[in-house]
């Protein structure tokens, strides 16, 4: 049920009255809550690959360092994979670039050139454009173990299908997708 809440006060007392807003009512959009809130807060600044200095003096990504946020936020292995797979070419691009020539590189086209997709946001499906809010739209189950969360994000102009799975009684985001 879409619900508004809208708080009145009258002499001391207060009325809360309901006019539109999706009320999460199910554990996967609780997940998929979870999750946005907390990437578009912090967790975008956590989870972005970062180009740091190998022991040999070559550039690494840091990509393993962030798989406990994401299980942490209940993402899935399968998607997790995807993530490291995205990055992969460019992990291996610059693996053969020492580190002080890599930093030295100050042009997003040139980083891109070398397999570094940067610039697009994984987690709302590649977008070019980085949302700052969203919203649960609706939901649905496909099975009892699967669930679709529909959300939108009006600062992007953008809506996204996200499934979630149960396993072992928990619920998991794992796949994310343009609509």
């Amino acid at each position: 049920m879409l619900r508004k809440a809208l708080l009145i006060s009258i002499e001391g007392l207060s009325l809360l009255l309901f006019m539109g807003f999706k009320q999460i009512s199910s554990k996967p959009e609780q997940v998929v809550k979870n999750f946005y809130d907390w990437y578009l807060t912090e967790g975008r600044d956590e989870i972005w690959p970062t180009f740091q200095k190998a022991e040999n003096g070559f550039t690494i990504l840091n990509i393993k360092e962030i798989k406990n946020k994401l299980i942490e936020y209940k993402i899935t292995e399968t998607l997790i994979k995807s993530y490291e797979k995205k990055y992969k070419t460019c992990s291996d691009s610059i693996g053969k670039i020492k580190y002080e020539e890599f930093i030295k590189i100050d042009n997003v086209e040139d980083i891109e050139e070398i397999g570094c997709d940067i610039q697009s946001d994984f987690w709302f499906a590649d977008s070019f454009e980085s949302p700052n809010n969203f919203k649960i739209t609706s939901g649905e189950y496909l099975s009892n173990d699967i669930f679709l969360v529909y959300i939108d994000s009006e600062s992007a102009y953008q809506k996204f299908k996200i499934t979630v799975i149960k396993h072992k009684s928990e619920w998991y985001i794992n796949k994310i997708e343009y609509q």
